[in-house]
């Protein structure tokens, strides 16, 4: 069962050349979604090739992730799924592009699991009262 009323924004903000580790850092940030555990944010150079190798897990109560400039400006998409506390995970949101990595890669803390990488529980598939709203973005 899925919430169409819920949807995620990402916006990646002042994505101008800031420091690092400064105050205004660009962030990739969404709408929360009452129905999550945590988010796994997604980074891939291909738009269609999301995988845990490349993914950070964010708590429920965190919608952003802090980004940092990206080696040579290489462009990177990025793509975020909610999870509950069964392991049932939205679907992916809609993808956006930006020449930013995740902060967490390099020392920062936002968004960075204890592994490093999403952990995502295998869940029973619904039922009940465990299931996750919709990730779209808006127009």
């Amino acid at each position: 069962m899925f919430r169409s009323w819920f949807s995620v924004l990402m916006i990646v903000l002042g994505l101008s050349a800031a420091a690092a580790f400064a105050a205004d850092a660009p962030k990739l940030q969404w709408d929360a979604n009452d129905d999550a555990d945590y988010y796994v944010v997604y980074w891939s150079k291909d738009p269609d090739s999301f995988t845990e190798e490349n993914s950070l897990e964010v708590p429920a109560d965190e919608t952003y992730l802090e980004l940092t400039a990206s080696p040579g400006g290489e462009e990177y998409y990025y793509s975020i799924k909610a999870f509950n506390e069964c392991g049932n995970s939205s679907d992916f949101s809609d993808v956006i592009v930006s020449a930013h990595l995740p902060l967490a890669l390099y020392g920062g803390t936002a968004g960075k699991s204890s592994s490093g990488t999403a952990t995502t529980a295998a869940g029973s598939g619904g039922g009940g009262s465990c299931f996750i709203g919709s990730l779209f973005s808006g127009v």
